[in-house]
C-alpha cells in the first residue's frame, strides 16, 4: 500500500440529510480511526459501535456511516474523521533473514502516517517535534488523551515555545491549548476555586456562568455600589420574600396581599400602609391604627357611578335621596332595575315631574311592591311612555292607580292585553270603555258563541222501518243555551210516503226533538234550541223513512250562546 495523500483528517458539517461521510486517506486498522462530534463547541468521541466503517486498509480511504437513532446530524453539529496511528516502529529486520517487501512497505507507511499526523501543513512558521501523549487527565478524572495527541516545541521566528497537537489536526501554543480545553464547571472539584486562587479583577461578567453566584458565594460586604452595573439587578435576581418594608425608602411602600387583616399597631404596617385582602378582594388602609376600606363621597368623580352593577341592590332608599334630586339626566338608560329599589322607596316627592321616561325603565323592572299606593299620577307619566314591555303581568292593580289617572293618551295602542287586566276589573258602570271601542278583532275566538257544523253531500240511502243516523256534530259545551238547525233534501222519491226525524243528545240519549213530514216535500228544514250539559257533546240526526229513497245535502248546525 502507498500513502499518496498527506491528509489525515477531514471534517463535515451536518445538513439533516447526509449520513455517509468519506475519509480520502488510508486507515490501516479500524482502531486507527477516531470519530468525534462537535455540538455547540463541545467535542465528544463516538464509540465504535455507534457507526459503521468501510474501506479499512484501502489506499484510497473509505466511508463512515453515522445517523444516531436513524436521524442525520443537523447543521449545528460537525463530524470529524481522524487517522491516529501510535508512535513507534515495531518492525525488526533480522540479518540473513528473508526479505518481504510488504513488511518493509507497511513499516514505511506507518512512519509516513506518523509524520503526517505530527505536522502542520501550510501553517508556517510553526515547526514541531512531537511525542505520543497518553494518560492526560483533568482533575475530575476524565481522560483527554484522545483530544491532545502530542506535544513538542514550536519555533516562531526566534521564539521557541512549548506546544500541543490535538486530534483536530492543529498544533497550537500551550497557552492557546489551555484556553481551548479550559476546565468547565464539571471539571472543577468542589470548592476548588478559593480566594487565593483568583487574581484581583479576574472575575468578570463573561467568566461567571448564569446563576452561578448565590448568597453563599459572596463574602459579607463584598458587593458595593461599584460592583453592580447599572440595571444589573432585575426581578429575576431577587429571591422570593427577600424584600421587606424596611428595605423601601421613606414615603414608599408596596401593597401587601394578606389573607386576614394584620393586627394593629404593627411595625411592618405603619400608618398609611395599604393591604389587599384576598377574602373580599378589597384594599384596606391603616388610618390612625384602624384598617379602613371606606371611600369618601367627595372623592367620587361626578357622574362616575352609573349602571346597575355600580350599586348594591337595595342600597339607595328614600332617606338617601333629597326631594326632586334625581331627574332624567342623572339616570343612564336601563340603569335602575327592580333589584336596586327597595319596596315603597320612591314616592311622588322624590320624582321630578316628567323625569322618568321609557328609556329609564328596564323591561319588567317595576312591580307592584315598588310602587306606593297612589304614587304614580298622570302628571308624572309622559304620554305613550309605558308600554306592555315595561309592565310585568298583573303588576298594576286597582289600588296602584289613582282614580281617573289613565286616559287614552297615556296608553299606547295595543299595550293592554288580557294578561294586564285583572278579573272583573272592567264593568259597564266603570265607563272605562268608550262606545263602539270594542270590535270583532278585540274579541277572542269562541268568546261569545260556539258555532259547530257538519255537512254531507250524499246521497245517503237508509232502509225503511227503523231510525238510522244520517248526520252528527260534536263540540265542547259550556252548558249554555244552544240553537240547532237541520236541513236536507229527499231526492228521486218514486212514491209518496212518510218520514220521521229525531235529534238525539249522546249524553242523556234523550230525544231532543222529533218531526213528521210527508215525502211529497223535496227540501226539509227545522230549527229548535236546548240547553246541553257542559262538556264534550255529540248531537245525532236520525230518520225513519217508510218509503225508500236517497237523502242529499245533509247539514247539522249548532250555535251555543255563552253569554
Amino acid at each position: 500500500m502507498t500513502v499518496a495523500t498527506p491528509q489525515w483528517n477531514v471534517t463535515y458539517t451536518g445538513n439533516s440529510a447526509t449520513t455517509v461521510f468519506p475519509f480520502p486517506f488510508p486507515v490501516p486498522n479500524i482502531n486507527n480511526l477516531v470519530v468525534t462530534i462537535d455540538n455547540a463547541g463541545v467535542t465528544s468521541i463516538l464509540p465504535q459501535n455507534s457507526y459503521r466503517v468501510s474501506g479499512i486498509g484501502s489506499p484510497s480511504g473509505g466511508t463512515v456511516t453515522y445517523a444516531p437513532g436513524g436521524t442525520p446530524i443537523p447543521s449545528t453539529q460537525t463530524i470529524t474523521l481522524t487517522r491516529n496511528v501510535p508512535y513507534g516502529q515495531s518492525t525488526d529486520l533480522v540479518n540473513q533473514d528473508g526479505y518481504y517487501p510488504k513488511v518493509v512497505e507497511a513499516a514505511m507507511d506507518a512512519l509516513a502516517m506518523q509524520i503526517m499526523q505530527g505536522s502542520i501543513v501550510g501553517a508556517s512558521p510553526y515547526f514541531a517535534l512531537y511525542s505520543n501523549v497518553t494518560g492526560i487527565m483533568y482533575s475530575n478524572g476524565i481522560d483527554i488523551s484522545a483530544l491532545v495527541i502530542g506535544y513538542g516545541l514550536i519555533l516562531d521566528g526566534d521564539i521557541l515555545s512549548l506546544g500541543v497537537a490535538t486530534s483536530g489536526g492543529g498544533v497550537v501554543p500551550l497557552s492557546a491549548a489551555l484556553t481551548a480545553i479550559s476546565p468547565t464547571t464539571g471539571a472543577l472539584a468542589a470548592d476548588a476555586v478559593t480566594f487565593g486562587t483568583i487574581a484581583a479583577g479576574a472575575v468578570t461578567t463573561a467568566a461567571i456562568a448564569a446563576s452561578a453566584v448565590t448568597a453563599a458565594q459572596i463574602a459579607l460586604g463584598a458587593v458595593g455600589t461599584n460592583q453592580i452595573a447599572l440595571g444589573a439587578i432585575t426581578g429575576a435576581l431577587i429571591a422570593s420574600g427577600a424584600v421587606y418594608y424596611q428595605h423601601f425608602a421613606p414615603n414608599l411602600g408596596p401593597i401587601t396581599i394578606v389573607t386576614s387583616l394584620p393586627t394593629l399597631p404593627s411595625t411592618d404596617f405603619p400608618n398609611n400602609s395599604v393591604v389587599s385582602l384576598t377574602t373580599d378582594g378589597k384594599l384596606y388602609r391603616n388610618v390612625g391604627g384602624t384598617w379602613s376600606k371606606a371611600v369618601d363621597g367627595v372623592d367620587l368623580i361626578p357622574g362616575s357611578v352609573t349602571g346597575s352593577t355600580a350599586l348594591v341592590a337595595g342600597s339607595i332608599t328614600a332617606a338617601q335621596i333629597a326631594a326632586n334630586t334625581i331627574t332624567a339626566s342623572q339616570i343612564a338608560a336601563n340603569t335602575i332595575t327592580a333589584s336596586q329599589i327597595a319596596a315603597n322607596t320612591i314616592t311622588a316627592s322624590q320624582i321630578a315631574a316628567g323625569s322618568i321616561t321609557s328609556t329609564q325603565i328596564a323591561a319588567n323592572s317595576i312591580v307592584a311592591g315598588n310602587i306606593a299606593t297612589g304614587t304614580i299620577t298622570s302628571a308624572l307619566i309622559y304620554a305613550g311612555t309605558i308600554v306592555s314591555g315595561n309592565i310585568a303581568a298583573s303588576t298594576i292593580l286597582g289600588t296602584n292607580i289613582a282614580a281617573g289617572t289613565l286616559t287614552a293618551t297615556n296608553i299606547a295602542a295595543g299595550t293592554i292585553t288580557a294578561t294586564q287586566i285583572a278579573t272583573g276589573t272592567i264593568t259597564a258602570t266603570s265607563a272605562i270603555i268608550a262606545n263602539a271601542a270594542i270590535g270583532t278583532l278585540e274579541i277572542a275566538g269562541n268568546a261569545v258563541t260556539i258555532p259547530t257544523a257538519a255537512y254531507t253531500a250524499g246521497p245517503v240511502s237508509p232502509t225503511g222501518g227503523s231510525y238510522q243516523t244520517i248526520q252528527s256534530v260534536s263540540w265542547t259545551s259550556s252548558g249554555a243555551l244552544t240553537f240547532v238547525t237541520v236541513t236536507f233534501s229527499a231526492g228521486n222519491w218514486s212514491v209518496a210516503g212518510a218520514l220521521y226525524i229525531q235529534c238525539i243528545d249522546d249524553l242523556s240519549n234523550s230525544l231532543i226533538t222529533t218531526a213528521y213530514i210527508s215525502i211529497a216535500y223535496e227540501n226539509y228544514a227545522v230549527s229548535f234550541s236546548y240547553t246541553p250539559t257542559a262538556g264534550a257533546r255529540t248531537l245525532y240526526l236520525k230518520v225513519n223513512a217508510f218509503a225508500t229513497g236517497p237523502f242529499i245535502n245533509i247539514s247539522l248546525l249548532t250555535m251555543e250562546v255563552k253569554r
